[in-house]
């Protein structure tokens, strides 16, 4: 540490600067003064850590130098040396906070003693302070991680009314128990098909964004606390003012949610929705973030880029009979494999299906049954639902990643796509002219008694040599292959309004209790059946 010694008596000063072993107590001397002007000066410059002064010297006494240092804002001990024993000097050193005041003459050993001491209290007090603002400086590190943490756990309804308050105060937050709030869930609307500045693995990064933007137009207000839930909405919990009504707190919670909306089209140049739910007390918190979350599911029903308020939902319809025959129009165009008709089936089924829906909950209930008929048209050709949908696999698992209709309807268009190309491209995976060949035989002979003999006849080729390589190329044997191509037709035929006897004649059939019998082990009912339906 550094010091600096003021005493205008020379063979003192002398003796004190240079005879006491100030470096075997890790003391420097770094300036040695006579008159009390000079002392101040070198002070200023050098800031030393510890000082000691003669309480009596010229230009500028002891007590009033020792003052002056203590007005600079740093750190430092002093020690006085005074020939006085009036216990007034010791008193105004002690009140200016001198850490010790010793009596001339003292020795060099008492000197050096209270030099260090003050010098040793000056390391533990920098020490004390450093330890305090390391702590602080980290709490103020994590400080915004346990109020994130305390406001989730506060919508999640997981605090007594006692803990709101006390927890808040603790983590320099609003939140009370008995002041009334609303809370807003607001989320970056499903990315358009053709947006090209964002993709999916942006998600993040949109959401992040929405969080600073609404901090930020929330910043000079007192009465909105801005977060994440744990699902990475964004939050806004605003409280009502003392003097204000209900009705002027909902318009102006509106108000709000619309503005960051803007403010999200202005910056972005993309769409978001809020959800708000409605005014309950701090303590309930849960019920209100709750009615925000269902509300912002509801752009489901009403579109994107929109505020929505909570409101109570209507009972279900069931599904209508005109959907149903839909979804065997769509399931018999899939079993064609035509693309054209498939999507025009897809696309008018979910018109009517999930267009025409008045629910969240409707529409999440008809995506299952939507899924079921997609997976169960895969498997029925033996295909793998990850193979055939690729990218779009996790949507069959996680029903949230299908946020509005539009989302609906393009996966629901790109999926019945993906199966008819898929189909045809396992259609003509082979290469092999005999094996394409042969696949065209057996369309254009459907409607007769089809062998591979026959058709071995046809290509020229032996019969063990055909049965072999069909299997290895399409991975069926040839004759279940020609029989699950002929049931594929009949059912088609069925729903399509052909009479059984007519679906018999046109799949090569001359027995019709034979027909029945393979039509309901391929299909698990009767072509009656089939045709009721």
């Amino acid at each position: 540490m550094k010091l600096i010694i003021v005493e205008d008596e020379l063979r003192l000063r002398n003796s004190i600067a240079y005879l006491i072993p100030w470096e075997s107590r890790g003391l420097e001397v770094i300036g040695v003064y006579g008159d009390g002007i000079e002392g101040w000066q070198a002070i200023e410059r050098m800031k030393p850590d510890v000082l000691l002064l003669d309480i009596e010297v010229p230009g500028m006494g002891g007590l009033q130098l020792a003052e002056r240092a203590l007005t600079l804002g740093i750190s430092m001990k002093i020690v006085i040396l005074s020939g006085h024993d009036d216990f007034k000097f010791a008193q105004t050193a002690v009140s200016l906070g001198v850490s010790q005041y010793l009596l001339k003459p003292a020795g060099d050993t008492e000197i050096l003693a209270a030099v260090t001491e003050a010098a040793e209290q000056l390391r533990k007090e920098r020490e004390s302070q450093y330890e305090r603002i390391t702590l602080e400086r980290k709490w103020a590190e994590h400080i915004p991680r346990l109020q994130e943490n305390f406001l989730q756990n506060w919508i999640s309804g997981r605090y007594e009314p006692w803990e709101i308050t006390r927890k808040s105060e603790e983590f320099r937050l609003p939140a009370r128990s008995e002041t009334v709030y609303a809370a807003v869930a607001a989320e970056i609307d499903p990315l358009a098909e053709d947006e090209t500045r964002f993709t999916a693995k942006d998600q993040e990064l949109l959401r992040f964004t929405l969080l600073c933007l609404a901090k930020d137009f929330t910043a000079e207000s007192n009465s909105c606390i801005v977060f994440h839930d744990y699902g990475g909405l964004t939050v806004l919990v605003f409280a009502q003012n003392k003097e204000e009504s209900e009705n002027a707190f909902i318009n102006r919670v509106n108000g709000a949610a619309t503005h960051l909306l803007s403010l999200v089209q202005d910056c972005l140049k993309l769409t978001a929705s809020a959800g708000i739910g409605s005014p309950c007390a701090g303590s309930d918190i849960r019920r209100s973030y709750m009615q925000a979350v269902q509300a912002l599911q509801e752009r489901m029903i009403y579109g994107i880029n929109i505020v929505i308020p909570f409101r109570e939902e209507s009972a279900p319809t069931l599904v209508s009979a005109s959907v149903q025959h839909l979804e065997r129009k769509l399931e018999a165009a899939m079993q064609t494999g035509d693309p054209a008709a498939t999507a025009a089936a897809a696309d008018e089924l979910f018109h009517e299906a999930i267009g025409k829906a008045e629910t969240t909950d409707q529409i999440a209930e008809y995506v299952i049954i939507l899924k079921s008929l997609l997976i169960r048209v895969i498997q029925s050709k033996g295909w793998s639902l990850r193979d055939v949908v690729e990218q779009d696999y996790d949507i069959f698992h996680k029903p949230e990643l299908l946020q509005s209709k539009e989302q609906i309807r393009s996966w629901l268009l790109r999926t019945v796509r993906q199966i008819a190309e898929y189909g045809v491209s396992r259609r003509h995976k082979s290469h092999h002219e005999f094996i394409r060949a042969a696949l065209a035989l057996i369309e254009e002979q459907l409607d007769q008694d089809i062998s591979l003999y026959a058709m071995a006849d046809r290509l020229h080729v032996s019969s063990s040599y055909l049965s072999h390589l069909f299997k290895q190329e399409v991975g069926t044997p040839f004759s279940q292959y020609v029989i699950r191509r002929k049931m594929e037709h009949a059912k088609e035929l069925l729903l399509g309004g052909a009479k059984v006897y007519d679906a018999v004649l046109k799949t090569g059939f001359r027995d019709i209790s034979y027909f029945t019998k393979v039509f309901r082990k391929i299909w698990g009912i009767t072509p009656g059946e089939c045709k009721r339906k």
